[in-house]
């Protein structure tokens, strides 16, 4: 009987950024489970259409990728979500996916890179881990943020975990804010400035807060509250630590699936 394993994720138009990050998950997925055939998926149709009109990937839209599985006699399913936490869209793809529960045995679902405690707690050492700071130095990870609690929680949680350190989380959209976080770093003297997305893939979004000087982001007014400043435009996903994760995710579910 033929086993599948959906890698999935948002997507990304950045030939770039899915070298670095969803391809090489792949890549170890493939390596990691040679008896299954291991596919990668998007969910968003808008950028698989803008790949598709560009270039050749071996990526593809999540309902066709669901469809090759079959072709290929699939008949178990195991799907790792490239995703932070528990969110809504998670929970969306979740029904898209259990709508072919009909078309395979089984349909089994690894955790997101974030879920327990103490995934949390080593994440957080793993964060403060990036980058040789100095004392003066400091580490700010910014995550697009929202009001919802689970995306909130998260945000909070992290930053949290290292208030004891040089390192920092904050959010575009919500909590903790950039006015709170640059209290702290002037309390505790850090004059230079490292940012990093908390994103998975560092595309338009995270270039613009990150290296931009356009007025109103977050690397213009740090450096206009008197902080040196430079971008760091590194995806979550391109780090080893990250991409094994989601591999151990993967492995634990497949085994106690057997």
């Amino acid at each position: 009987m033929k086993k599948g394993i959906l890698v999935v994720t948002f997507g990304t138009t950045s030939l770039k950024a899915r070298q670095a990050t969803t391809n090489k998950i792949i890549k170890k997925a493939k390596e990691q489970f040679p008896d299954f055939l291991v596919q990668g998926a998007f969910t968003s149709r808008k950028v698989m259409d803008k790949i598709s009109n560009q270039e050749h990937t071996n990526i593809e839209y999540l309902d066709d990728a669901i469809q090759k599985l079959k072709q290929k006699e699939c008949r178990e399913l195991y799907v790792e979500p490239l995703y932070l936490t528990e969110s809504n869209d998670l929970a969306k793809l979740q029904t898209v996916i259990h709508g072919y529960d009909a078309d395979f045995q089984k349909i089994v679902f690894g955790d997101p890179l974030l879920t327990t405690v103490n995934d949390f707690k080593d994440f957080a050492i793993f964060l403060n881990s990036v980058g040789d700071l100095k004392l003066d130095e400091g580490n700010l990870f910014i995550g697009h943020g929202t009001a919802k609690s689970n995306r909130f929680i998260l945000h909070t949680t992290l930053d949290y975990m290292m208030l004891d350190t040089n390192s920092f989380v904050g959010t575009v959209e919500s909590y903790p804010d950039l006015g709170s976080i640059m209290q702290r770093m002037r309390i505790k003297n850090i004059q230079r400035v490292h940012l990093y997305p908390l994103m998975l893939v560092a595309g338009i979004h995270a270039s613009k807060d990150i290296v931009s000087g356009e007025k109103g982001t977050w690397n213009k007014m740090l450096m206009d509250g008197g902080f040196e400043t430079t971008g760091q435009l590194i995806g979550l996903g391109e780090y080893e630590f990250v991409q094994n994760k989601f591999i151990s995710n993967l492995k634990r579910v497949v085994e106690v699936s057997r």
